[in-house]
């Protein structure tokens, strides 16, 4: 049983070692900016939203190549033509 003792100890010390470097790196992130907090979260979400419509734009232009004798539904009748 000793053995357990010691691997659930370690797994604790790396685990309060991983939240405390996390959390002392995002201290420093934000000490060190150069940019307010508010503006940091503002341009997170326009890159997440140019990021989002890039996606949705190269997912239409994928389905678009899709040929349309592809069973995309199998199990379903296809579509009379």
């Amino acid at each position: 049983m000793p053995e357990n003792d010691d691997s659930s100890r370690g797994a604790g010390i790396f685990l309060l070692g991983f939240v405390l470097g996390g959390a002392l790196g995002l201290g420093a992130g934000l000490l060190l900016s150069t940019e307010r907090g508010r503006e940091q979260i503002d341009d997170i979400r326009q890159r997440f939203v140019e990021l989002r419509s890039q996606a949705q734009k190269v997912a239409s232009d994928a389905a678009d190549r899709v040929p349309d004798h592809v069973d995309l539904h199998p199990g379903e009748p296809a579509p009379e033509a």
